[in-house]
């Protein structure tokens, strides 16, 4: 495999100009490979649009090892943007984060190694995710909190929880979606990410659990390969999550009360159309759906009847106590709170919550 510039990190960026600049600062000084940094414009602000570009001229004034590229395609959809920065990558070996993403110090060394062309079945890599919120997006991940805005980032406090975390062990198991590694050819033969529903739609799911394994590929799970997330998500109030007065307090009911049917769906788009919610929870999914795949397809149609309602975040996890085992797989981005009685989820409602002023 050529030393040089054979990793891409692809970036997807375009509302958040402060948490791009210390990415790719940080990426600039971790990163042991020299590696090609590939930023895909998507909605882009004018200020990120005129920095990055700015950037990418004076980059070679940086002494390091690495190279700066950007694109903005066509079509500005966040899956389809990562489809084409690994497309566009110069690299055998790609890796995708978000832009308010900051890895830990040598993070590639190891899962680049498990990327080689020889190396068969190919994998997607992932790793261990850092959150600063009381509340794990996703239960594979650690809650520290290292800052929750890049201005107030603690770079040394979290290189020292990256360094106690971090295991020199490549093995299999799944960590969250991104970052995630791999060889580029495999990647590009699989199809990619699907695009449709558009985001926010959970397309990165689709892509791990159907598309990737359809490709011949395996997943693994890197311990070396430590990040930091700034993930909104996670840093709710914790009140929120509870089940009662004091969860229902900060949320609308956009059902309008339980169903056992889709039929309230047009409902909840209805209301979405017509507020501004920052984030919608799910709750208590399916009543009474005993069948593990008609769970999922039921999941599937609700959460595509809200995103195409508008929804900034829809939030759908299985992680929840109560709903474990009753719920699987599902890891659609956020939470699931399920009423269940007798071993049968009995309850179901969609709640959002409307940001302040909105």
């Amino acid at each position: 495999m050529s030393s040089k510039r054979d990793l891409s990190v692809v970036i997807v960026a375009g509302l958040r100009l402060d948490a791009l600049k210390l990415c790719l600062e940080t990426l600039r000084n971790t990163t042991d490979t020299p590696a090609e940094f590939v930023v895909v414009l998507c909605n882009p602000t004018a200020d990120l649009k005129e920095w990055v570009y700015r950037e990418k001229s004076e980059w070679t004034h940086y002494d390091c090892p690495h190279s700066l590229v950007v694109f903005k395609p066509r079509k500005q959809e966040v899956y389809a943007c990562y489809n084409y920065g690994v497309d566009k990558a110069a690299g055998s070996v790609v890796c995708l984060i978000n832009d308010d993403m900051v890895m830990a110090p040598h993070w590639d060394a190891l899962a680049y190694q498990h990327c080689g062309p020889d190396i068969e079945p190919p994998a997607l890599i992932t790793g261990e995710l850092i959150e600063p919120g009381v509340v794990k997006v996703a239960s594979t991940n650690h809650a520290y909190n290292c800052g929750t805005t890049p201005a107030e980032f603690n770079a040394a406090k979290f290189h020292e929880i990256a360094e106690n975390l971090r295991e020199s062990v490549c093995g299999p198991g799944r960590g969250w979606f991104m970052p995630v590694m791999f060889r580029r050819d495999a990647f590009l033969s699989s199809g990619g990410y699907p695009t449709e529903p558009p985001f926010p739609a959970p397309n990165d799911v689709s892509f791990f659990n159907e598309v990737w394994p359809a490709s011949g590929g395996v997943d693994l799970r890197c311990g070396d390969m430590v990040a930091y997330h700034f993930q909104r998500l996670s840093q709710r109030e914790q009140k929120r999550l509870h089940w009662g007065t004091d969860y229902l307090e900060g949320y609308d009911n956009i059902l309008e009360g339980d169903s056992e049917g889709l039929s309230d769906i047009d409902v909840a788009k209805d209301k979405l159309a017509k507020n501004r919610y920052d984030y919608v929870l799910v709750d208590n999914m399916l009543s009474e759906v005993e069948d593990a795949d008609e769970r999922q397809e039921y999941i599937k149609a609700l959460f595509d009847a809200l995103a195409s309602g508008g929804a900034v975040n829809i939030e759908v996890d299985a992680t929840a106590e109560a709903a474990r085992g009753l719920i699987e797989p599902c890891e659609y981005v956020g939470f699931v709170r399920a009423k269940v009685v007798k071993g049968k989820i009995r309850r179901f409602k969609v709640v959002a919550f409307k940001p302040e002023g909105g």
